[in-house]
Parts: C-alpha cells; sequence; structure tokens
C-alpha cells in the first residue's frame, strides 16, 4: 500500500498537482510511521523535501531531507548489525561443526584404537594358549617317554620267567 501511495504521490508530482501529492505523502507518513517501516519513512521524506523545495520553502525542505538521510542511516545501521549478527551466527555454527567433526575423528581413532588393543590381546592369549597346548604336548611326551624307558630298564633288569626255568 505504501508503495502504490509513494508512486501515486511521485506521479502527482510530475503532473504539478502539489496540493494532491502533499496529501498523500502525510497520509502514508501516518501509516508509515504506525508500522515502523523505516524504508518507507526514508523515501516519504525524501518526497517531502522535493515538495518544500517545488514550494520555496529551503527549511522545511532541509529538515526532511535530513529526516530521509537519518532514516536511511537508522535502515543502513540495521543492515550492518544484522549483517554482522549473521557472520558470528555463521561463525559459531561453522566453529561448532569443526568442532563437531574433531571429536568425532578423536572418536574415531579411540574406536580403531580399542580395536587394535582388543585384536593384539586375542592374538596374544590365543599364542599364549598354543604354547602352553604345545608345552602340555611336550611334557605328555617326556612323561611317556620316561615311562617307555624305565618299562625297558625293568624288562632288562628284571629275571624273566623264561631265565629262571631254564637254569633249573
Amino acid at each position: 500500500m505504501l508503495k502504490s501511495c509513494t508512486a501515486l504521490a511521485s506521479l502527482h508530482f510530475r503532473r504539478g498537482n502539489l496540493p494532491k501529492a502533499k496529501k498523500i505523502l502525510d497520509e502514508a507518513l501516518i501509516t508509515a510511521r504506525e508500522i515502523h517501516s523505516f524504508g518507507h519513512l526514508e523515501e516519504l521524506h525524501l518526497l517531502r523535501s522535493e515538495y518544500y523545495e517545488r514550494l520555496g520553502i529551503c527549511r522545511n525542505a532541509l529538515h526532511e531531507l535530513k529526516l530521509s538521510h537519518q532514516y536511511r542511516d537508522s535502515l543502513l545501521t540495521d543492515q550492518n548489525e544484522s549483517m554482522v549478527y549473521e557472520t558470528q551466527i555463521r561463525y559459531e555454527r561453522d566453529k561448532k561443526a569443526r568442532e563437531i567433526a574433531e571429536l568425532n575423528e578423536q572418536n574415531e581413532r579411540q574406536i580403531r584404537s580399542r580395536r587394535q588393543v582388543t585384536i593384539t590381546s586375542g592374538i596374544v592369549i590365543l599364542l599364549t594358549f598354543m604354547i602352553l597346548g604345545v608345552l602340555v604336548y611336550a611334557l605328555r611326551m617326556k612323561i611317556r617317554s620316561q615311562q617307555t624307558t624305565r618299562r625297558i630298564c625293568l624288562l632288562y633288569t628284571s629275571p624273566s620267567p623264561r631265565d629262571s626255568t631254564s637254569s633249573r
């Protein structure tokens, strides 16, 4: 609505209908103030400055021009603050994303390290059981060998029943 009022007021300016243009500008200015539309306020005060300039009332034209510049500066300040705020938010978001990525990487390293320890432990335990198995087997073989050696020794040292019957 304010855009159409501004366009209509500009049209009346071009046609030379200054009272009609002033009336439209005044009504639009009230509405723009009510809704706090700084962009429209800037434009409306600039048009009012042109209106007073055409009438030759330079003091009012200068006042309206200053108001227009104040609203423009206010808009630029708001835009700059918004850009700074958005940049700060983007920076914080990116920083958090980097921290999350770093934590994920650290977590992956810990998981790989645990896996490596688990595998190494499993291999050590398996080798330990294999060595124990070989030792138990060697021990059994040694015992069997000793038992066989004793039997053989007993056979050679003990009198055989044939020997006792033949000597009679």
